[in-house]
């Protein structure tokens, strides 16, 4: 069990890499509004591209990466109200099943975005600057690798929980 948490402490250190990277995503994006502002009613004239940019390209890269920090803090809502409520045998299988659904959701966010990033190559995804075409296929590469590692947080997490509540149940039984 020491790998897996050798490797989920791996993990952990790449979501906080991808957090530091929205951070820093989120202060490009408020510069350039600010400057796009700031030049609208000074200068008169608009920086080209500023919504575009933020639409296509800041807001993904800036919300993405961060889902799997926050499912490793427990920030996402649970439905721990209705577990907590029965006992027993119907409290672990009513989580067990959460978990399971959960797994599953997380999995088909990794399949599809996979699938969302062959479609982009496919048609070229690109957004359209005074008259300039700009690729944004680089930008849907974050998807799978986000949604990945939400996967595996999850999975990894709900592992090494089960493991340490056996672990408390055979001390406690001992």
């Amino acid at each position: 069990m020491t790998a897996l948490r050798k490797f989920y402490d791996i993990l952990g250190k790449i979501e906080h890499a991808m957090v530091i990277f929205s951070g820093i995503i989120i202060l490009v994006m408020m510069f350039r509004i600010t400057a796009d502002v700031l030049m609208r009613n000074i200068l008169h004239r608009a920086m080209m591209g500023t919504y575009e940019m933020t639409q296509y390209i800041f807001m993904p890269l800036a919300v993405i990466p961060t889902f799997a920090f926050v499912q490793r803090n427990d920030m996402l809502p649970k439905m721990d109200g209705l577990s907590n409520r029965f006992k027993g045998f119907t409290k672990k299988a009513n989580m067990f099943l959460m978990m399971v659904f959960e797994l599953i959701a997380y999995s088909l966010l990794a399949f599809y975005s996979f699938s969302t990033v062959q479609q982009a190559i496919k048609i070229g995804a690109s957004y359209s600057i005074g008259g300039q075409i700009h690729s944004t296929v680089w930008v849907y590469f974050v998807l799978p690798l986000s949604f990945c590692v939400l996967f595996l947080e999850c999975l990894l997490g709900y592992i090494l929980k089960l493991s340490e509540k056996d672990t408390e149940e055979k001390q406690q039984a001992a």
